[in-house]
Order: structure tokens, then sequence, then C-alpha cells
């Protein structure tokens, strides 16, 4: 859980209250469910206040077909070829491919993204910007669109299926993930790993280390470490969002110290309270704070989006806000 007032930028994003913990439910808790919702969904042409909805004309097969209309109330966009994340977008995503006509196993995943997708959306105080990652969905009906599906997911994967994009990159997801919970955590999984393995965060154990990155650091140009000092042993996923979704910035790194003794931030004259989040321009000694709410993402992404306007706008790469 998260430390202090820092909330999900120092802790994990714990979904066990709202979700109950995300495991498996009780013999037949969730599949009443289940039943009682898919009953609802056919009363009614909207599921869940608009997020899924389907077609009121059935198709000669008299299948249902699953619908995300664009700008539904859960966050879920519905994507395909014509726009579908890259190496430029801006945020990690957790990708639904289905066949179109909803079927049992189809149902229970696309429940899955929608509640995902709406509890993130929720966290993020329905800024889409800010959530953690994306929620998509691609139908894969149709011959060309089953085509696109497949130079994603390779043949022999069964859809409908998950997948995570990161960098363009699709993975699907092999395991078998029973609740939000573990979806979740699953692409926090992932996006933390792809943050590692870019080196997009540093740890940082002193000033002097501090002072090595600056001297390595290109000299013709302005160069700012973001540095959270913290006293938590983990990285958060909402930290690890926020030093990916800004990845194309121009930042020098971003970085965290595990300062227990809290001995940085004294050297840094950061006198209030751990957790602090920081910008180091060009050496240590030039530092501008961050002020805001510690729980916003939302609000320090826009402190980030200030600082790069006015130090780096010259050097920010295109990255398309999907």
């Amino acid at each position: 859980g998260g430390g202090g007032s820092f909330g999900d930028l120092m802790g994990e994003f714990d979904l066990g209250d709202i979700f109950g913990g995300g495991g498996r439910k009780k013999k037949g808790g969730g599949a009443g469910r289940r039943q009682q919702q898919q009953r609802r969904t056919q009363e009614s042409p909207s599921h869940q206040g608009g997020r899924q909805k389907r077609r009121t004309q059935p198709s000669p097969s008299h299948a249902v077909h699953l619908v995300f209309e664009p700008k539904n109330e859960a966050g879920v966009v519905p994507l395909g070829e014509a726009r579908y994340p890259d190496s430029t977008s801006k945020h990690g995503w957790l990708m639904l491919f289905h066949h179109g006509e909803l079927d049992e196993v189809t149902q229970r995943l696309a429940d899955l993204a929608t509640q995902l997708s709406s509890t993130l959306l929720q966290k993020a105080k329905h800024n889409r910007n800010a959530m953690t990652f994306r929620v998509g969905a691609v139908d894969c009906s149709g011959a060309k669109k089953l085509e696109f599906c497949r130079s994603k997911l390779g043949e022999r994967t069964h859809i409908p299926a998950f997948a995570t994009v990161f960098n363009g990159n699709t993975e699907v997801v092999r395991r078998a993930l029973a609740g939000v919970k573990q979806l979740h955590d699953h692409v926090t999984d992932k996006l933390l790993f792809r943050v590692r393995a870019d080196k997009l965060i540093e740890g940082v154990s002193s000033i002097l280390h501090l002072r090595g990155m600056f001297l390595r650091a290109p000299r013709d140009r302005t160069n700012i470490i973001i540095l959270l000092l913290t006293d938590k042993s983990r990285t958060s996923p909402m930290y690890a969002s926020l030093a990916y979704r800004h990845r194309h910035d121009g930042f020098l790194v971003f970085s965290e110290s595990r300062d227990t003794k809290k001995e940085l931030g004294k050297d840094l004259s950061v006198k209030k309270k751990y957790p602090q989040l920081v910008a180091l321009i060009n050496d240590e000694k030039t530092v501008e704070r961050y002020e805001g709410s510690l729980t916003d993402s939302g609000s320090i992404s826009a402190w980030l989006g200030s600082l790069s306007k006015k130090y780096l706008k010259n050097r920010k790469t295109s990255a398309r806000n999907r």
C-alpha cells in the first residue's frame, strides 16, 4: 500500500478493497453474477452505462456482437489497424482482441477489460491521459481485420485474447488470469520490466552518484534529472507509468533514491518529510520541487510537461497521445 500522503506514487496500486482481492470467486458467486449481468444486457441496449453496446438488429447467424463505443464511460478504446499503439505512443496498453461475437468467453474477458479500465480511470480522477496504462479493444471479425490481428498475435493464438503493448511490441498474455486485480498486476509487472529494461528509471545512492550522472551527460544542452526521494523499497507502478509516459520529453533520466537515512535529501536541502519529487537542472544545486498532490498522477504529469516545455522544448520528440 501507499506510504503517507504519497499514495499510489509510492505504494502498490491495491485493488483488493474494490474487487475483493481479484481472485477466483467462490463457487456460484462469479458465475451467478455473470448470468445476471448477461440477462441485464439482453434486456437493455446498453451494458454498464453504455460501455459495451450490442447491435439492435441481430446478424443472419443470430450472433450477438460486442461493440465498444468511442469515448465510452469505462475508457476502453476501440482500436484497429488504422489506429494502433506504436513506439511513439504515450501509454502502455492492455489490449483485448476479439472476434466480435459475444460468446461466454468473450463476455468474461470484455467484463474484465471494462472493470479494469473503469477502475484505472477512476483512480486517475477521470483524466484518461493520467491512467497508469490504457485499455483497448480490437475487433478481429472479417478477413482483413483477422489478418491484422494475426500479424500482432501470431497464427496460433486463440482469439479472444489479451495482450500487452509497450513501445509498439505486442505480447500475448498466456497466463490464465481469473480476476481484475490479477490482470492489473500482470500489466504493471510488464510495465515495471519495460521501464527497467529501457533504463527509464535509475537508482541513485548519493550526491556523488548524481554528480557523476551530470558529468557523463552531453554538455551542449539542458539536462534534467527527475528524482524521487523515498524511504520505500519498491518502484511504484504510478512512478513507472510517469517515466514511461514522459520518456520522449527530453529528460536525462527519471531516478529514485532509497534514502532511508535521508542523507541525500539533506545534501539537496530538501527538508520536508519524505517522499519528495524534485527536478535537478544541470547540477545538484539547481532544484525545482513538485508542490502539488503526490497522489495525483495528472497533476504530476502536468508538472513534468511544464518542465519539458520550459527547458527542453527543442528536444521533445513527437509522441502520439493515444
